[in-house]
This record gives C-alpha cells, sequence and structure tokens, in this order.
C-alpha cells in the first residue's frame, strides 16, 4: 500500500539553537522577530511558563529574565541551513520527498503491512535525530490530512506514529475539527454552529452540504479524512516572492532606501533560482511607522520587458519604482521587495521576431550567470557575491539583532572549539 507520511521539525527555530547550546537542554527558549521585536518562536519549555508567541519582546521581558528563559534573534541562515539537511536526509530514507516548509516535509513510502509502516516512521524519526540532533516527528497514514492527524499525535507521545485503517475512526472522533489541516478559523466557527464539533464529524457530513458551504476545498478535505487521497501538497505553484525587513532605525535617504532594496532584490533573486521560476515583473514598497502622524505606505508594481531571475535587471526595475515613490524627509522604517507574475524556466517563450530571439539568448546567459552566483555563495557563503549597490550588506544586516547566535554550520568561523 501506499502511504503519505509528514515529518515536522518540533518547536523547530528554538531546536535549532538549542543544538549547539547542549547546556539548554530542558530549559525554556524563545526567539525574536527581526529587531527583536517580538516573540515568533519558543520552546514547549517555554509554552508551559505561559510565555505565548506574538508577545512583544518588552512586555514579556521581566518574565523572561525571571524565569531563565533564554533568548533569541532570528538566525535564519541556520535555520534554513539545518532546514536542508532534513530534508536530504529524509531523502535517503524514503523515495519521494515534497518541502512543505521550512520545518515539514511531506514523503510517500511503499509498506505491505502497517507493522513496516510503524517501522519505518520510527526509523526516520531516529534517523534525522541521530543526524541532526532536532527533535522530529512523523506521522504515517492513508492520505496528507491524516498524516497530519498522525503527526499530531506522534509529537505528544513517542515521536512516530502510523495510523492505521482501523484507527482513523477514532481519532477522528478525538480530534477537533479546527485542528484538521485546511480548515481555519472561520469555517470552525460555521462547523461548530452546525454542530459538527470533531473531524468525525466533518468527514461524516452530507458531501452535498460540504461542497455547497466551504467549495471544492472543504470537500477535497473531507474525502481526505475518508482516506482518499483529494489534496495535491504543491510547492511549486508559487505566485510571488517577497523580501522586506524593518529596519534598526528609520531611513530617510533614496541612497539608503536602495542599498536596502539591492539586498532584497538579492534575497528574492536567490529564491527564483531555487525554485527554478523567473519573475514577469517586480514590486516596491515603503513604509513609515504606522504609529505616527502621516502614515505612508506605497505600493508599485512595474512589468518587465522579459521574465528573468538575474538580480542586475531586477535591480534596476526596483531603483525605477524607487523614484516614483519616495518622498523626500519622510522616515521609511520599512521596505520591501517583490517578484510577482511567476513562471517556471521550462515555460518561458520569447516573442517571434529578432528581437525577441536575441533576447532569449541574453537571457540564457543571465540565468547561468544567476546560477553561477548561487553556487559560488553557497560553497562560499551568502553574500559572497551580489549586487555592488547593496554595499555586501546582507539582509540581516540591516535590522538590529541583539541575541543572534553563530552561524555554525554555514561559517568557518561559527565552528565551536573544544577545549
Amino acid at each position: 500500500m501506499r502511504l503519505t507520511g509528514l515529518a515536522d521539525c518540533n518547536s523547530f527555530y528554538a531546536s535549532c539553537e538549542k543544538v549547539f547550546r547542549p547546556d539548554l537542554k530542558g530549559k525554556p527558549v524563545v526567539v525574536l522577530s527581526n529587531n527583536d521585536g517580538c516573540i515568533v518562536a519558543l520552546s514547549s519549555e517555554a509554552k508551559a511558563l505561559g510565555i505565548k508567541r506574538g508577545a512583544p519582546y518588552f512586555k514579556a521581558r521581566a518574565l523572561l529574565e525571571k524565569t531563565g528563559t533564554a533568548v533569541f534573534s532570528s538566525n535564519y541562515v541556520l535555520y534554513q541551513d539545518m532546514s536542508d539537511r532534513v530534508t536530504e536526509i529524509l531523502a535517503e530514507c524514503v523515495p519521494e520527498v515534497e518541502n512543505y516548509s521550512i520545518d515539514e516535509s511531506f514523503f510517500t513510502i511503499e509498506a505491505a503491512r502497517w507493522e513496516d509502516a510503524e517501522k519505518a516512521a520510527e526509523a526516520v524519526a531516529k534517523r534525522l535525530w541521530q543526524c541532526t540532533g532536532l527533535p522530529v516527528s512523523v506521522g504515517i497514514a492513508r492520505t496528507a490530512t491524516l498524516a497530519k492527524i498522525a503527526n499530531h499525535y506522534a509529537k505528544k507521545h513517542r515521536m512516530f506514529h502510523a495510523l492505521r485503517t482501523a484507527d482513523e475512526k477514532r481519532m477522528l472522533s478525538e480530534t477537533p475539527v479546527g485542528e484538521v489541516w485546511g480548515i481555519g478559523r472561520r469555517s470552525t466557527a460555521k462547523l461548530n454552529d452546525a454542530g459538527i464539533r470533531t473531524a468525525l464529524d466533518f468527514a461524516l457530513a452530507p458531501p452535498g452540504w460540504v461542497l455547497k458551504v466551504f467549495t471544492a476545498d472543504g470537500a477535497a478535505t473531507q474525502r481526505e479524512l475518508l482516506g482518499e487521497p483529494a489534496v495535491a501538497i504543491n510547492t511549486e505553484a508559487l505566485r510571488s516572492f517577497t523580501s522586506g525587513i524593518s529596519f534598526s532605525s528609520a531611513k530617510t535617504l533614496k541612497d539608503e532606501l536602495l542599498t536596502a532594496l539591492a539586498c532584497h532584490v538579492n534575497s528574492v533573486s536567490e529564491k527564483l533560482e531555487k525554485h527554478s521560476v523567473l519573475a514577469g515583473a517586480v514590486g516596491v514598497q515603503l513604509m513609515t511607522s504606522r504609529f505616527k502622524e502621516g502614515f505612508y505606505a506605497p505600493t508599485l508594481f512595474a512589468r518587465l520587458s522579459s521574465p528573468t531571475r538575474y538580480a542586475p535587471t531586477l535591480l534596476s526595475a526596483a531603483s525605477e519604482l524607487l523614484d516614483c515613490v519616495y518622498v523626500s524627509g519622510k522616515k521609511y522604517t520599512t521596505a520591501r521587495v517583490t517578484a510577482a507574475e511567476l513562471i517556471q524556466d521550462s515555460f518561458y517563450q520569447a516573442e517571434l521576431s529578432f528581437d525577441g530571439e536575441r533576447e532569449a539568448e541574453a537571457e540564457v546567459k543571465r540565468r547561468a550567470l544567476s546560477s553561477c552566483v548561487a553556487e559560488i555563495n553557497k560553497e562560499y557563503g551568502r553574500g559572497t557575491l551580489t549586487t555592488g549597490t547593496s554595499g555586501f550588506l546582507l539582509k540581516g544586516d540591516l535590522t538590529s539583532r541583539a541575541f543572534l547566535s553563530p552561524h555554525y554550520t554555514t561559517d568557518w568561523d561559527s565552528l565551536p572549539f573544544a577545549k
């Protein structure tokens, strides 16, 4: 039988920090957002203390200090590298892997018996723990939605679980409908009003009513709960990429903003390269403090003459947009760049003309150069090659991160030493 599995890294950001800090084993850990503004991730020990995700750091500071909670600034370079390692190791264990998010990956396995599926889930969880030091829960079931439920059970118990067909009804009856993957708050409220409280209630609801009230997506979720694969885990259906960050201090000069946009363009270009897509349009947004009078947040998009992921071309378009939205004298706290109208490389087609043919040849060279830059940055570290306008600043350099941990896995100088 062909089954779907889900590997989910528990308390991922906090767990990444703990891997390289054995002294934090069993202790509460929180990770802060850009500019150390609010809590975005926390360990199970921190949750047990009543610390809340989304709480402003300045408000939670007294409690964090009182409880001896370790505080870290977001270290996205480290988190992404650890995520990549998990994916690589998972791919060694199972035939098909599809990333869903930075801390979750779906996979497929073939098993003759449920006992074999259980052993496979255990083997994957143990291998990931041994190779990365990250606690990863693994759930296996007949569909992706059921695998989510199995994973939730595994997270609370022994880190792995295969949800057998015979146990599905009982498990669904114990799962609140609001915890079902794909059912949000508004849908939960509608379902509760209709007397549907559990996942089993939803699975047994009249299909026609589900389709009418919750459209095709709701109907697909219902079929998944009944064991019929109906949800495609398609991470390639991308609409846009956005890179943006709040500054550590307000910017007023256009050159400062252009440097920030250049950093974001480099980040967006990397994402486009990673997913083998091209951008057909570029957008720029500036923002002043929303808490002060005269809030200003213009957004402007421009379609490119030809889809690309070549950073200099993207930056040129962003620079022209900056000229249009920038107003002298304002104090800008945020700048963003968006790559939109994405298409896969294979779908790109130049115009049927001499100019179109020449542009196609030029784009092939730009793609080759972008790939070369990506490989060098992967080998020698992000920012080794970049656009000159960024001044060799990285996205993280634009923020204040007072509690930033070493990169460990991506920087030789950050390697820990044993004494």
